[in-house]
């Protein structure tokens, strides 16, 4: 079935209507035309929460990211907030989507929720 729309004798459109092409040939012969369907956009791929550290750093690097988050780690003072960033830069085997120290890193960065989705995507796309 599709969406057909009946014309006038001038070619105005005077009713829309579905059904198939037969029924318009044999109804509305010479005075009908087929509506475009309207395309809709596909939907984003549902975002990993899990990548492997190995992925998140390719991620990083494809996105000329990786030497500003190196830099950030490093220019984090001493304790541990700073540990636990090298743990997770140089040590978690896994990165999480929903990690809140991850998030809240990103957000340091100027990195919005939507860019940390996209590098997920590309992450988990990554052989390694």
């Amino acid at each position: 079935m599709n969406t057909f729309e009946v014309l006038d004798d001038a070619g105005r459109v005077i009713n829309r209507i579905v059904a198939c092409e037969a029924f318009m040939q044999q109804a509305y012969p010479g005075r009908w035309r087929r509506v475009a369907e309207v395309l809709q956009p596909a939907p984003a791929a549902p975002v990993p929460q899990r990548v492997t550290r190995a992925q998140g750093k390719a991620a990083l690097y494809k996105a000329g990211l990786l030497a500003q988050v190196e830099a950030f780690v490093e220019g984090l003072p001493e304790g541990e907030d700073k540990a636990f960033a090298q743990f997770a830069l140089s040590d978690c085997n896994n990165w999480e989507r929903g990690s809140a120290f991850l998030n809240a890193a990103a957000k340091q960065l100027g990195l919005t929720q939507e860019r940390l989705d996209e590098l997920f995507r590309t992450a988990a796309g990554i052989a390694l």
